[in-house]
C-alpha cells in the first residue's frame, strides 16, 4: 500500500450508504525471543526527513476470526505469515528526491528505531509542562500526532543543519546501498502504531523499570481495550466514509467514536453495520459523533461516518474491548492492531567477512534435534552473496552490512503473528519451498529468505507434513522432523541461546519485562517448560516486546528522560 493510500481498507463513498439522513443546507461554519544484541548507527534527524514519516503496517483486521484455523493448520499459518512479510517488504518512495531515480526502500525501513523514540519522547515530555510531567499525565492524541509529525522535520530546527547543508547531504546519496543505509542498523524497528503506543505508555514503562518486576500471575481480571483503527476524516457535507470490516470475538465489544477536536463531529452520524461475505449489511447501532456507537460480538462489522449537516474534519477511532483479560502491566492498554515490530540481525558485508549459513533440511534438523546440545552453532558453511541475493546497505559512516535474518511480530492475533526469516543459499527448499508469488514479485534479495511462523503456545496440526507433500515435499519432510516439537519456529541467526533450537517464539516473548533476559528464560525450566510451549503467566507485562528492556532498551530512553526532568524540577 502506498504512502498516499488510506490505511485499513477504508472505502470512500460519495452518497449516504445507510443512515438516510436528509441533508439540509449547511449552517454557518463554526470556529484536531530474541538475543537482541547491541548495535550502532541509527536514523538520525536528516535520515528521518529523507525517509519521511513511518508507513503504517497494513494489518488485516479480520485475521483474528481465523485463530482456530491458524493454530491447527501449518498451511494457513504460513500463508498468513508470507502475506504479512509481503506487506512489510513492499517498496515505498522516499519523502525527498535523491540522485537515485525513483528511489524506494522496503516499508520496514521507514519505521521507527531507538533514536526516533528518544527524539519523540523528549519533545513530547518537554511540551506537556512541569505539572503534567510531575503527575505523569498521559499525552492526548493530538499531542502524539503533533510529535510524530515534528519528528519527520526535526532536522530543520537543529543548529548547523541549514537548508544548503541538507540539500548537499541528500545530493550525496548515490546508489541503492546508500538509500537502504538511511535506516541505519539499529536492531529494533517499530511500526508507527507500535511506536505511538510506546510513547503513550511512558508512565507505565517508567514505573516498571524503576520498581519491582511485575508478578507472573495477578488475581482478578479487567477489560482491556485495543485500538483497531484511527482514520483521518475530511468529508464534505452529505458524504460518507466506510471503514472495516473488523472482527469482534464472542463477549467482546466494538466501539466507534469521533475525536471531539474536529469540525462538524458534533452532528456527524456513526453507524455500525454487520458484515456478510465482506459486504456491509444491516445497521446494529446508530449514534452521534461524540457519543459514538457500540456493537457486541461475535461478528464482523463495518463503521460508517456520515457528514450530516456540514463538512466533517476529525479522526474516527475504532476500538475493541475484551472482558475478563489481564491488562499488560507495563503498558497503557494493549498494543493497537496495526502494531508490528522487527528485530534485525546484520552481518558485515565488507572486510572480506563471509556469511555463515545454516542447513534447515529435514536431515540437518534431525541431526541437531538428536544432538542434545540444542544449539544452532556457528553454521554449516559460508557464503559471499552479492547485493542481488541478500539485502545489503551501506551506512553513512562507511561500513556495509547484510541482513542475515529478521524476526517480525504483528498484533493481528492474540499472541501475535510471530514470523522469522533467515537467508539461505538454497532458498527454494524446505522453509522457502512455498514462497508465494507476492514475495517473488518483489525480486532481488527477497527470494533468498526462508520462513517459519508461530501463533500460539501449543499449535495442534493433525498432519505432521502440514499438507505440503505434493506441492512442497522438502518443506513437508522438514515439518515432519519438527512436528514432535509441535509448535516450532526457530531462527538459526537470532535464536542462539541453548534450547531455542527446539523452541517457539510465543513462550519466550510472554516474559518480556518480567525481570529476566531472553537467554536466562531459555535456561529456566520453570519459566520455559517444554521449550516454551506452556503459558507460565497470565500477566504479560509488555505483550512480548523484549526491546523495551533489553537490546535496544527502548524503555531506558524514556526512563532516563523522565529521571532527568525529575531531578531538574
Amino acid at each position: 500500500m502506498t504512502r498516499a493510500a488510506l490505511v485499513g481498507r477504508h472505502v470512500s463513498v460519495v452518497a449516504a450508504l445507510v443512515s438516510g439522513t436528509a441533508c439540509t443546507p449547511a449552517p454557518a461554519p463554526t470556529p484536531s525471543c530474541d538475543d537482541l544484541g547491541v548495535v550502532i548507527v541509527a536514523a538520525g534527524p536528516a535520515e528521518r526527513r529523507v525517509l519521511g514519516s513511518g508507513v503504517p503496517y497494513d494489518a488485516d483486521p479480520m485475521l483474528g476470526a481465523r485463530t482456530d484455523e491458524l493454530a491447527s493448520s501449518q498451511r494457513a499459518r504460513r500463508a498468513a505469515a508470507w502475506a504479512a512479510v509481503a506487506r512489510v517488504l513492499a517498496p515505498e518512495a522516499l519523502a525527498e528526491t535523491t540522485p537515485v531515480d525513483a528511489a524506494r526502500v522496503p516499508t520496514f525501513r521507514t519505521w521507527y528505531d531507538r533514536e526516533d523514540v528518544n527524539r519523540m519522547f523528549q519533545h513530547a515530555f518537554e511540551g506537556i509542562g512541569p505539572e503534567r510531567r510531575a503527575a505523569r499525565s498521559p499525552f492526548d492524541e493530538g499531542e502524539l500526532d503533533a510529535t510524530m509529525t515534528w519528528n519527520t522535520h526535526a532536522v530543520d530546527a537543529i543548529s548547523g543543519w541549514s537548508p544548503e547543508r541538507f540539500d548537499e547531504y541528500v545530493a550525496g546519496l548515490h546508489g541503492q546501498r546508500a538509500i537502504d543505509g538511511l535506516g541505519g542498523i539499529r536492531r529494533t524497528l517499530l511500526s508507527p502504531a507500535a511506536a505511538r503506543h510506546v510513547l503513550a505508555s511512558y508512565a507505565e514503562i517508567t514505573r516498571c523499570l524503576t520498581g519491582e518486576s511485575p508478578p507472573a500471575f495477578v488475581d482478578g481480571r479487567a477489560s482491556t481495550s485495543q485500538t483497531l483503527d484511527r482514520v483521518e476524516l475530511a468529508l464534505t457535507r452529505c458524504h460518507d466514509e466506510l471503514a472495516g470490516p473488523y472482527f469482534v470475538a464472542d463477549g467482546a465489544t466494538l466501539g466507534a467514536r469521533l475525536d471531539p477536536e474536529g469540525a462538524g463531529v458534533d452532528d456527524a452520524v456513526i453507524t455500525v453495520l454487520t458484515s456478510v461475505d465482506g459486504l456491509a449489511t444491516d445497521a446494529v447501532c446508530d449514534g452521534e459523533g461524540l457519543a459514538g456507537c457500540e456493537a457486541h460480538g461475535p461478528g464482523a462489522f463495518f463503521v460508517s461516518v456520515h457528514a450530516s449537516g456540514r463538512e466533517l474534519r476529525g479522526t474516527l477511532e475504532v476500538s475493541r474491548t475484551e472482558p475478563s483479560q489481564v491488562p499488560p502491566g507495563c503498558l497503557r492498554g494493549s498494543f493497537p492492531l496495526a502494531s508490528a515490530t522487527l528485530a534485525l540481525h546484520w552481518q558485515r558485508a565488507d572486510l572480506a567477512m563471509p556469511l555463515p549459513v545454516f542447513d534447515t533440511s529435514a536431515s540437518a534438523l534431525r541431526r541437531r534435534l538428536d544432538s542434545g546440545d540444542l544449539r544452532w552453532g556457528d553454521g554449516d558453511g559460508f557464503a559471499d552473496p552479492g547485493d542481488a541475493d541478500i539485502y545489503t546497505m551501506t551506512v553513512p559512516a562507511g561500513p556495509s552490512y547484510r541482513l542475515a535474518a529478521f524476526h517480525l511480530r504483528t498484533h493481528e492475533v492474540d499472541h501475535w503473528l510471530n514470523v522469522t526469516l533467515w537467508w539461505s543459499p538454497d532458498p527454494d527448499t524446505d522453509f522457502g519451498a512455498d514462497r508465494p508469488d507476492a514475495i517473488r514479485a518483489l525480486g532481488g534479495p527477497w527470494d533468498h529468505y526462508k520462513m517459519c511462523v508461530a501463533v500460539d503456545y501449543d499449535e495442534h496440526d493433525p498432519v505432521p507434513s502440514g499438507g505440503f507433500d505434493e506441492d512442497a515435499p522438502t518443506l513437508a519432510r522438514a515439518l515432519e522432523e519438527v512436528h514432535e516439537a509441535r509448535s516450532w519456529c526457530s531462527n538459526p541467526y537470532i535464536d542462539a541461546a541453548p534450547g531455542l533450537l527446539r523452541g517457539n517464539c510465543v513462550g519466550c516473548h510472554q516474559h518480556a519485562m518480567g525481570g529476566r533476559a531472553p537467554g536466562e528464560i531459555a535456561l529456566d525450566p520453570d519459566r520455559f517448560p517444554d521449550s516454551g510451549r506452556t503459558r507460565t503467566r497470565n500477566n504479560e507485562p509488555a505483550e512480548g516486546l523484549w526491546s523495551l528492556e533489553v537490546g535496544d532498551q527502548l524503555g531506558a530512553v524514556i526512563r532516563d528522560t523522565v529521571g532527568w526532568w525529575d531531578a531538574a524540577e
